[in-house]
């Protein structure tokens, strides 16, 4: 597949994939797999229904999954920051400038939590699922920064935890996940440290795409870069375009 000219950053991919194209959409007249209307499971499947066709006689793409449902798995609960349900004024504000400050054409899903921790200050936090090409990129946050900002960004304050501000002048910590970023915000400063350093010893690693997994890509994506994403797995039975031989860790 070619590359984005538009990635922010070039990395060492993380992880070895070798895919092997499959079924692209069906010219006309062409026989189209059999497939199952589920979408969500990463398994062959052994329905043998009639796949939709466009009016054409096309194979129509299959639903992929949920951005934005991959950003609300990042948000997990931690020890001493509660949800709050209806938060201040203020910390609804916090999260759409927060969300507002990285264009749309970097984003697929969004998710936010307010919470609320032991010294009664509000944490404003915001999941972001970017592009596809540009998940799993290891430099992913600093080049964010530079590019939203023009400016290179400071040293990381903890180990791949990085500051910035919004142009209201807010400041902001940032942190990759590995297949998006969080960004969280508080009037505590130290709060908002608490809790990514908290979120990192609690998020797992990503895994690489099993063998047998088959994807979903549109014609104007790449692949991204490792760890995959979970979204553009699809039923092997139905439309797809790329299908996992073998998927192995081969770095940190």
């Amino acid at each position: 597949m070619r590359h984005h000219a538009g990635r922010l950053a070039i990395a060492a991919v993380v992880f070895a994939l070798v895919a092997a194209a499959c079924t692209p959409a069906n010219k006309a007249g062409d026989s189209p797999p059999s497939t199952d209307e589920t979408t969500t499971s990463p398994t062959a499947s052994t329905s043998s229904t009639v796949p939709p066709l466009d009016d054409e006689g096309n194979l129509l793409p299959p639903q992929r999954g949920d951005a934005s449902a991959v950003a609300e798995t990042v948000l997990v609960p931690i020890a001493g920051f509660e949800p709050i349900e209806e938060p201040p004024q203020h910390a609804t504000d916090l999260v759409a400038a927060m969300e507002t400050w990285v264009p749309d054409e970097f984003v697929l899903g969004t998710a936010s939590v307010v919470y609320d921790n032991a010294n009664g200050a509000p944490v404003a936090a915001v999941s972001v699922i970017p592009s596809l090409s540009l998940r799993g990129d290891p430099d992913l946050v600093p080049s964010l920064i530079r590019a939203l900002t023009a400016m290179p960004p400071a040293d990381p304050i903890e180990e791949d935890i990085y500051t910035a501000f919004a142009l209201g002048g807010f400041e902001m910590k940032l942190w990759s996940t590995g297949d998006g970023f969080v960004i969280v915000s508080s009037p505590d400063d130290s709060a908002s440290l608490s809790y990514l350093m908290a979120l990192k010893e609690t998020d797992g690693p990503n895994d690489v795409w099993a063998g047998g997994t088959c994807l979903y890509l549109e014609e104007d994506e790449n692949l991204p870069y490792a760890p995959f994403p979970p979204d553009v797995v699809v039923p092997c039975d139905g439309a797809h375009n790329a299908e996992v031989l073998i998927g192995n860790k081969i770095g940190t």
